[in-house]
This record gives C-alpha cells, sequence and structure tokens, in this order.
C-alpha cells in the first residue's frame, strides 16, 4: 500500500510541471482554498476529521500572491494525527519519502514535535540537497533554542544550510536563536510561527515573481 501511495504521488501534478509548486506537509485544505491546490493536490496517510490548521496555512502563503495564482500551486499532505492531537512522525517520513519522487519545490513544515530521528533528518537534508526549500517554524514555547532545542525538525539544523530555513517571529511565545535563519512578521489571519513559517514560503515566491517582472520591464525598455 505504501508503494501505491507514493506511485500516485509521483503522478501528481503532471499536468502543471510549469507550475512553481509549494508542498504542504500539514493537517490538509478545506474546500475554501481549494482553488490553489494543483490537480490531484492533496494526499493523507489518515483517515481522519478535518482540521483547520492547514487552511489558516495556506491564507497565509497566498496573502500576497493571490494575483500569481496561475504560477504556483499547492500540493497538501495531510500528516496529522486526531487521537495524537498533533503530526505523526512516522506519517511525515512517509511524506518525505513520497516527495523524492516529485520535482523540487518549497516544502512548508509549519507544524513540528518533541521527538524527531535520524530517518527523520536525513530525508530532510537529502531533499534540501536535491533543490528543495524547505522552511521549518522554530516552535512557540518561549524558549532560546540555543540552550534548549527539543523542537523537531528545528533542531536538526544547528548547521546552517542554504535551502533549509527556520523560521521565528517576534512574538514573545516564539522560540528564538539557535537554528533560527529568518525572523519573519507576524501572521495575519492566526498567530505563532506556524504562520510566519507560510508566509515565508509564500514570500518566496512572490518575491521571484516580482523580480520577473522587474526583468521584463526593463528588456521591454531597451
Amino acid at each position: 500500500m505504501k508503494n501505491l501511495l507514493i506511485l500516485i504521488f509521483a503522478l501528481y501534478g503532471l499536468s502543471t510541471l510549469a507550475q512553481d509548486k509549494i508542498y504542504l506537509l500539514d493537517t490538509g485544505v478545506s474546500e475554501s482554498q481549494s482553488k490553489y491546490l494543483c490537480e490531484s493536490g492533496h494526499m493523507t496517510f489518515d483517515n481522519r476529521q478535518f482540521h483547520p490548521h492547514g487552511t489558516q496555512m495556506v491564507k497565509e502563503m497566498v496573502h500576497d500572491l493571490k494575483s500569481y495564482s496561475n504560477n504556483f500551486c499547492i500540493v497538501s499532505i495531510d500528516i496529522y494525527d486526531d487521537k495524537a492531537k498533533t503530526i505523526l512522525l512516522s506519517n511525515m517520513i512517509k511524506a518525505l519519502k513520497a516527495l523524492k519522487y516529485q520535482k523540487p519545490g518549497i516544502i512548508n513544515l509549519s507544524m513540528n514535535g518533541a521527538s524527531g530521528s535520524k530517518e527523520e533528518s536525513d530525508l530532510l537534508k537529502d531533499l534540501a540537497n536535491r533543490g528543495f526549500q524547505i522552511n521549518i517554524a522554530s516552535g512557540n514555547e518561549q524558549r532560546n533554542l540555543l540552550f534548549a532545542c527539543k523542537d523537531f525538525p528545528a533542531c536538526y539544523f544547528r548547521t546552517p544550510h542554504k535551502n533549509i530555513h527556520v523560521i521565528s517571529n517576534n512574538e514573545l511565545k516564539s522560540n528564538k536563536n539557535g537554528p533560527v535563519t529568518h525572523v519573519e512578521q507576524i501572521p495575519h489571519y492566526t498567530n505563532g510561527t506556524s504562520g510566519s513559517t507560510a508566509i515565508h514560503s509564500g514570500r518566496i515566491l512572490f518575491e521571484k515573481y516580482r523580480q520577473q517582472e522587474m526583468n521584463k520591464a526593463i528588456l521591454g525598455g531597451i
């Protein structure tokens, strides 16, 4: 069954290869934001009830990107577990393995946990080396991660990697320092470093598209 899921996911978005993709590993996305999903752009590892967190992340991502909606799409990967009330490490690992079959894009990890594994760390590093941009929330436990780094996957990456960004913000509760690479703005629709991580994922594409427009304007004026 696992191999079948990976094969199906590997076929996702073949009609949207020209679009940039954001892979949102979260709690799923509601119908209200489904217009931003890639064709066949939803995958789940559990039969479960809907949780709004993933939908909130999409709203943060597309806040400044709405005018570029033809340029990108989001693949929603549901890794949340209702009984545990958190993401499952086993689901995260399945999702990361499936991403190995996708073209590089942005991986948004707005949810974290208190435990990790070498397998998860190795998969993330491998994806980063393949060209995926990975954005990770630092967490919201008001910790100084320089001294108390207990949040994963953020705390795997004390040595910087150019394709791995760990995101904090200026809210009092946000974890800071240590592996944090970027301090983003406070979210528009929610709070915490989860929303700021989603903003960061959207900002990367927004800056890319804005630069493309500037380049076209310069070339048009020559």
